[in-house]
């Protein structure tokens, strides 16, 4: 038998825990202690949960994680060198498989077919507009009607006047560089609902909160990121991957979020719909609603009331992942190993052999591995 108390890793132990059906504790021969029973669907359980979904790296536009475990595998491929390595050679050898350093399918880091011309290829001109015009025209259109209610959060040390400047897009000079809107292009960011603006804008205790409820006075016609009629014949060709990944990712995306904001603008768009990139670690879906130029000052929308928020309570849910395999490099060999290859390479009568040492000293100090646990 193994139990919930075999585990000697904190975060395995907690998994384990959240997992178990069972709600009688016995005691385990394997441990030696009292602890809930595990069967092997548990165990499969605990497995996957830790190290394959607790290895999914942020800001990354996709479900792929770094490791992943079959019975194809050795059971000691992948060493941490820490408390991680006694439990994982106990799942491994209850469960039979090996875990392994995982090389995803692409299209779920939202690597499709668009991304690779738009990103990678970098293709221009008419092939480049080909292909945000199919991007677009796959994605539904919406419309906010007059009466609508949107949301609008402001954070800061101080309380703005329920003026409409105050909660309409920022000055030209202000806008600075975000997800989607820059100098050239300013957007109001809002939504339909008060938490999402709350989570956008990372509101603390420490803020004046305040939200002003805005009302639609003019339709507005949206393009709506998150539902794509596009059925590629494979993952590859699917758009909202790609628009997945433009909302979930990080600032190094922003040029093509950009990008495809100022496309959709002109193709006469009032503004977009989007995932939120809080959404990932929400129990409902999350959108925020980006609107170009400045609505308030263009009499799309107005303000229908202002008022303080307070933060009454405030609580986290959450798992447990591996951490990196203890690789700690020696910072002053490799130091004094640059210094040998720049002084090889500056001397012309450096041979061949002299370089391979040095290329093998690397190759040493990179594999090297530390034995003192984290």
């Amino acid at each position: 038998m193994v139990c919930t108390s075999c585990f000697k890793n904190y975060g395995i132990r907690q998994t384990s825990l959240l997992i178990k059906k069972s709600n009688v504790k016995k005691h385990c021969d394997n441990c030696d202690s009292i602890g809930y029973p595990l069967n092997s669907d548990e165990l499969h359980d605990v497995m996957a949960k830790f190290f394959v979904n607790g290895s999914i790296p942020p800001e990354i536009g996709g479900p792929a994680p770094v490791y992943q475990f079959n019975e194809h595998h050795e059971t000691a491929e992948v060493v941490f060198l820490t408390d991680i390595d006694e439990d994982l050679q106990l799942l491994s050898k209850k469960l039979n498989v090996g875990l392994f350093h995982y090389g995803p399918p692409l299209w779920r880091l939202g690597y499709t077919e668009h991304y690779q011309s738009l990103v990678i290829d970098e293709v221009q001109g008419k092939e480049r507009s080909r292909i945000w015009k199919q991007i677009i025209s796959s994605c539904e259109e919406s419309i906010y009607k007059e009466g609508d209610a949107l949301y609008r959060v402001r954070t800061g040390n101080k309380m703005p006047p329920s003026v409409e400047e105050e909660f309409d897009t920022p000055p030209v000079g202000l806008i600075g560089e975000g997800r989607f809107n820059s100098n050239s292009l300013p957007i109001l960011y809002c939504a339909t609902d008060v938490e999402t603006c709350m989570h956008e804008t990372r509101a603390t205790l420490a803020d004046y909160i305040v939200v002003a409820e805005l009302v639609v006075i003019k339709p507005l016609k949206l393009l709506n990121l998150s539902k794509s009629n596009s059925n590629g014949v494979t993952e590859f060709d699917q758009v909202d991957r790609m628009l997945q990944r433009l909302s979930y990712a990080g600032k190094e995306e922003y040029g093509i979020c950009q990008e495809l904001a100022l496309e959709i603008q002109k193709c006469g768009y009032d503004g977009f719909i989007s995932l939120s990139y809080f959404g990932q670690a929400h129990k409902s879906e999350l959108y925020n609603i980006s609107l170009f130029g400045y609505p308030l000052k263009e009499k799309k929308l107005s303000i229908k009331s202002v008022n303080r928020l307070i933060i009454d309570s405030m609580s986290y849910e959450y798992s447990f992942g591996p951490t990196n395999d203890n690789h700690v490099l020696n910072k002053s060999k490799l130091i004094e190993i640059t210094d040998k290859m720049k002084r090889l390479v500056e001397n012309p009568d450096s041979n061949s052999d002299d370089l391979k040492n040095v290329f093998k000293e690397l190759s040493a100090v990179l594999c090297n591995r530390s034995s003192v646990p984290i």
